[in-house]
Parts: structure tokens; sequence; C-alpha cells
């Protein structure tokens, strides 16, 4: 759980550097936020490409080509790259914002490792996630990405075993995994967890009382309107 874009990018630079061989997909919720980090990660010296539906063809292709060769070992992208993701040494698959659902973490999470090799999955989130899903979603969401979104705040603000998690939401059965952050780092995990919830429900309550303040406001406006009529 983190606050702010800044936090998070400066968090997957971290991470990214600590990938010595192999490839990294580093995804993201907006093309906005796509150019953000690859630029930002590029400043750092990583071989970077980028890659979302906005871009001309001609750089797609060629910032999947890079990414192919080797030439750029981090692709960051939206869910448009993905389908042809075919390389076996992503050790590393990591969300700078949420996805819209759980279905599609766990889409994006599988292409990591598929050498059978160790890799990882990290997904940091921070609580403006919610607002940029909901914005992306508009008035014209369907009961299907409600319940995606929600299944996927249920993993975030879990504290049991991610793989545990998973496979229940897919009607499947598990065992713990022994290496997600809830089965190495329980305590630290459900403390984090913990802080979370409470600014969450702090921010509700701060939301609440400015919607109730700025309906008074508007009340007596119009009972001021009434007398003047």
């Amino acid at each position: 759980h983190h606050r702010g874009d800044k936090a998070r990018t400066a968090r997957a630079g971290e991470l990214l550097a600590a990938v010595e061989v192999g490839r990294a997909v580093v995804y993201a919720a907006t093309r906005k936020r796509v150019v953000e980090v690859a630029k930002a990660l590029k400043q750092q010296g990583l071989a970077v490409a980028h890659y979302h539906a906005g871009r001309t063809d001609g750089a797609r292709t060629k910032a999947q080509a890079d990414f192919e060769t080797g030439k750029a070992r981090v692709m960051v992208a939206t869910t448009a790259f993905g389908m042809g993701i075919d390389q076996p040494d992503v050790r590393l698959v990591l969300h700078v914002q949420a996805p819209a659902t759980l279905e599609a973490y766990a889409q994006q999470a599988g292409r990591a490792g598929r050498d059978g090799a160790p890799a990882s999955c990290v997904l940091l989130y921070s609580p403006g996630d919610k607002r940029t899903h909901a914005r992306i979603r508009g008035s014209s969401a369907t009961q299907g990405q409600v319940e995606g979104w929600n299944s996927l705040a249920d993993y975030i603000y879990g504290v049991g075993c991610r793989q545990v998690h998973l496979a229940a939401h897919f009607g499947e059965e598990s065992t713990p995994c022994g290496t997600c952050d809830s089965c190495t780092r329980p305590e630290q995990v459900a403390e984090i967890v913990e802080q979370a919830r409470r600014a969450a429900r702090q921010r509700q309550g701060e939301q609440r009382a400015k919607r109730a303040e700025e309906d008074a406001v508007a009340l007596s406006c119009a009972q001021e309107d009434s007398v003047l009529a």
C-alpha cells in the first residue's frame, strides 16, 4: 500500500534495479502513467520500452521488438500489451497502478516465470486507483466490472496467503504457498493492511462530512432564493 504516484515510481525503480537477469513488465492503468513511469525509469538508467494503444503502429512494433530482443529489458505498458507476451524469462511483473479486476491481475501476473525459474509479482496500490478505475468504467459500468474491482480490493486488503485467495476466487483449492508477503511477513502485512483500512475509513469520513457541508450550503442558498422570490 503506497500513497501517491511518486512513491510508487520510486519503489518501482528499486525493484527493477534488483532484477539482474531476464525481463520485467510494468503495468499501469492509463496511457499517461505509462509515459510518466517509462520516462522516470529511463532517467534511472534502465533500458525501457513503453507500449499503449495510443501509439502509432510503428512505435508499438518497435517497442515490442526491443523487448523481445532484449534491447529493452523493461516494458512499461497498459493492458494493450499482453496477449503477445511469450517470453519465458520474465522475472518480475510489477503493477504501478492496480488493474481493473482480480481476473486481470491473475492473467498479467501469470506472465512471470514461465521458464520455471523464480519470479516475482508485485502490486503497488494507492487509494487513488479506486477513483481512476471508477472514472475509466464511467456511468455505464457493468455488474461484472464492479464485482471484478471489489474482488481485487478484497485481495489487496487481505491478510491471508495470496495464492490461496486467488485459487479460492477461481473455485479451486490450494495450500499456503509459503513465499508471498502474507506467508513470509504475516505480522507486517496485517499491520500495514490495518493502517490502510484506518486511513480509508478516515478519508471516507472526511468525504461524507464535506458532502454534508456542501448539501447544507446548497440548502441554505435554496432557502434564500425562496425568500427573495
